[in-house]
């Protein structure tokens, strides 16, 4: 399989901001849980599911 470059880059900076806190796991999900926080206003809710219209026969 052919190497994407996009991926490759996502696959680098992840890898660097894990050894920012060496690579331990608690750690790293408490920074993504802050940045989550910090920039809640970034991230897309989801929509809900459309409701589904019932049939009365």
């Amino acid at each position: 399989m052919k190497k994407d470059p996009a991926i490759e880059a996502i696959r680098l900076v992840r890898h660097q901001i894990s050894a920012q806190f060496g690579h331990d796991t608690k750690a790293l999900l408490a920074h993504y849980k802050n940045m989550e926080q910090k920039y809640a206003i970034r991230i897309l809710k989801e929509s809900p599911a459309p409701q589904k219209k019932s049939r009365v026969g």
